[in-house]
């Protein structure tokens, strides 16, 4: 049922404008256009600008560069532009609007300059705007991306009329045997869970409740005081594992946090770091959480270096063969601060189920929290099989074989492959295999879609979801975030990864319907590609465009810039009938990269490749590309062909 990027018939469904470039016209809902003109003032080269689904910005990508008033420190840089660009994203007070409740810090830049990863809640009238974050990503000092789905025009009372006690009274009336563990007055637009940014907002009560084994967040209109259908499930909190086993039910009435705190407590504890404990007399299912658990961790943190799921060295609690799950595993919210905790029924406990709830609980650690139903549940569902993929190598596409219930689903051949098959308000463990499907594409799918294997797709994912994902994330949003993540891994020349690679993103979540695709391969997307039959990664050469020959014919910037070396020599091999590998080409001739001078009057091809000894350079040429189809060649047209001398 794979769809190919060429007959993908889903447009995208964000309007990308190039802002440097774009006419008058291209201004958006800010004021006059204000704001979105100023970026002119401080862009170094082509800035892009990703509009959601109602033409609001949801990304920036590019260069800003601060002024030299501003203090070189992240923070300050951060809040540069929001004193000055804010409007793009709705926000009219920098310091009441937003608020950074995160910090990631690289090593500085060349020039000492700060690198960081900042996140910011988006707030109004003091009030927290649910899953409305924003990610600015500052390198060397400059701000290279600005993302996140926050609302337009907030409007709310100053106050609600409902009391917090009405409002968890109506809570407690619809879900007959839950516990309530608090509430909050927030602001709650559900637009920005689905790519719109201009729904209304209301002020409503976020009351987090809880039931059997179970924890979600349900909202009440803090005004009509109505019960809204809108719900969150809950967030939870050198290796360090806890494992204990459960035999017994909660007793009868005892529910929500109560039961969770009664398991807890009578739980038998079986092992920890140190092995087995004591005396104890583990189940099968204990011992093998307590491997998986080992597994998983040390995959995370020898791949990634990262500690535990939410980096920070959390202890690893699972409870296993408990009698409130049956045929079931999940991870619950902290409790009393003790760390998150994940319950298996019988024989539940494999590899990649504990590693699908490891991925629930580094998104849930990383602010992200999923309604039930809805592109941010299906988004944590298919992470948490693609970790699972990540750590079970047997059989990385399967999720649940050796479990009770056998295989549960599978990424390489799923009954949903396209958005096509998408069912809005779907369950999330059905959707999500839409994009799971697109990461196996990605990673191990067929050969036209030059898939890139697994430590390069591996490190892109996780680095998307780790420093680019916040709050309400969608399928949409997502692939902008693999983007920039593909472009800093590429301008840092992290897992050899390439701007082919990065096109070979594009066209694998093309393939299932998210996005469009790429197809010169130079990371850009066709539909926001200035040149979308040009390789040109740059975007710098809009003249390239009028070049007829499609992806073949690359810039000589392809043998001046060392990001583009490899592209260069890949396509040389590909157009020479070669086949590449990172070290060499089998035939000398296909080594070539092809680069292309327009005259007047005629069409000039050079390439050239390293010697094996690597003392000289020398120059040959592709005649190939002039070779008609019958012996080999592409059949590529040449008006007239000059053989230069030297």
């Amino acid at each position: 049922m794979t769809r190919h990027p060429n007959v993908s018939a889903r447009l995208l469904a964000l309007t990308v404008l190039i802002a440097l470039s774009c006419a008058p016209a291209c201004t958006g809902d800010d004021p006059a256009g204000t704001t979105e003109d100023r970026l002119d003032q401080y862009a170094l080269g082509e800035v892009t600008i990703v509009r959601g689904d109602d033409g609001e910005i949801v990304a920036i990508i590019g260069r800003l560069i601060p002024p030299d008033t501003v203090t070189p420190d992240a923070e300050a840089i951060g809040r540069f532009f929001f004193d000055e660009l804010g409007g793009l994203f709705g926000i009219d007070d920098s310091l009441a609007d937003v608020m950074l409740i995160d910090r990631e810090d690289s090593p500085p830049g060349p020039s000492g300059a700060p690198t960081a990863r900042l996140i910011y809640q988006r707030r109004e009238n003091g009030y927290r705007i649910v899953g409305a974050r924003l990610t600015l990503a500052v390198d060397n000092g400059w701000i290279t991306s600005v993302m996140g789905n926050v609302p337009r025009n907030v409007e709310v009372p100053l106050a609600a009329t409902v009391t917090e006690s009405q409002a968890t009274a109506t809570v407690m009336a619809a879900e007959t045997g839950s516990s309530v563990s608090g509430a909050d007055l927030v602001i709650l637009n559900e637009g920005i869970f689905e790519n719109r940014q201009t729904d209304p907002s209301s002020l409503v009560w976020a009351v987090s409740i809880a039931q059997g084994l179970t924890s979600r967040t349900r909202f009440v209109h803090a005004v009509s005081g109505t019960l809204l259908d809108f719900t969150l499930t809950g967030s939870p909190s050198a290796r360090n594992r806890s494992v204990s086993t459960v035999s017994a039910a909660c007793p009868m009435g005892v529910t929500g946090d109560a039961c969770v705190l009664w398991i807890q407590a009578n739980g038998t504890q079986v092992y920890n770091e140190a092995g087995a404990i004591s005396g104890t007399m583990p189940t099968a299912d204990a011992t093998q959480a307590y491997s998986s658990q080992a597994v998983t961790y040390d995959y995370i943190q020898s791949t990634f270096g990262y500690d535990s799921y939410d980096g920070s060295g959390a202890t690893m609690y699972a409870y296993t063969d408990s009698p409130e799950v049956v045929d079931n595993a999940f991870t619950i919210r902290d409790l009393g601060g003790l760390g998150s905790r994940l319950y298996f029924g019988a024989g539940m406990v494999t590899d990649d189920i504990l590693a699908h709830e490891f991925g629930h609980q580094f998104l849930m650690a990383r602010g992200i929290d999923p309604p039930e139903t809805g592109q941010t549940a299906d988004l944590h569902e298919a992470y948490g099989d693609i970790f699972a993929a990540w750590v079970d190598s047997a059989n990385p596409w399967l999720i649940g074989e050796g479990s009770s219930l056998g295989v549960i689903r599978t990424a390489a051949t799923p009954t949903r492959d396209h958005m096509d098959d998408y069912v809005a308000g779907g369950d999330p463990h059905e959707n999500c295999t839409i994009f799971s499907h697109g990461y196996y594409l990605l990673t191990a799918g067929p050969v036209d879609l030059r898939p890139i294997g697994m430590t390069k797709s591996q490190h892109m994912y996780f680095k998307a979801a780790r420093e680019y994902f916040g709050g309400a994330v969608n399928f949409d949003l997502a692939k902008v975030s693999l983007w920039l993540a593909s472009l800093d891994m590429i301008s840092r020349r992290e897992q050899g990864l390439s701007y082919y690679d990065c096109g070979s993103m594009h066209n694998a979540l093309d393939a299932v319907g998210i996005g469009t695709g790429d197809m010169d391969r130079d990371c850009f997307p066709d539909d926001l590609d200035i040149c979308p039959t040009i390789y040109n990664p740059d975007q710098s050469d809009p003249a390239l465009c009028i070049r007829p020959f499609g992806s073949c014919l690359l810039t000589d910037a392809l043998c001046n810039n060392y990001h583009y070396r490899d592209e260069a020599l890949r396509t040389g091999c590909e157009l020479g009938g070669g086949v590449w590998s990172e070290d060499s080409c089998v035939e000398e001739m296909a080594q070539a990269a092809c680069v292309l001078f327009v005259g007047s009057d005629k069409i000039q091809m050079e390439a050239y490749y390293d010697i094996p000894d690597d003392t000289a350079r020398a120059f040959i040429f592709l005649e190939c590309l002039t070779r008609p189809r019958s012996t080999g060649g592409p059949g590529i047209f040449l008006p007239t062909y000059v053989r230069p001398t030297f």
